[in-house]
């Protein structure tokens, strides 16, 4: 399956044809069996400032309850995007 690049500034009518784009890649059938575990991330940053902020979340599939979770905040590199910022992880 290939990638499907596109502006997120569209308008209503090239959303929908990126909607009809991306109607044939859903997934109807269920190949890999029971989930236990679901994971949330996202990354956020203000483009004036160097600073960086990550976090994760894991939780149990069936109760949604949290299992794990990590935040990290971190500087960007000059003008090449975020650096790498650890997440630690529990056991």
């Amino acid at each position: 399956m290939g990638t499907l690049r596109h502006s997120w500034d569209v308008s209503v009518a090239e959303a929908r044809a990126i909607q009809e784009a991306l109607r044939d890649r859903v997934e109807e059938r269920d190949r890999i069996g029971p989930v236990r575990r679901v994971a949330g991330a996202d990354v956020s940053y203000d483009r004036g400032s160097p600073i960086l902020s990550a976090a994760l979340m894991v939780l149990d599939a069936d109760s949604l309850q949290v299992v794990d979770s990590a935040w990290c905040c971190g500087w960007r590199s000059a003008g090449v995007g975020p650096s790498r910022c650890a997440l630690p992880t529990k056991r």
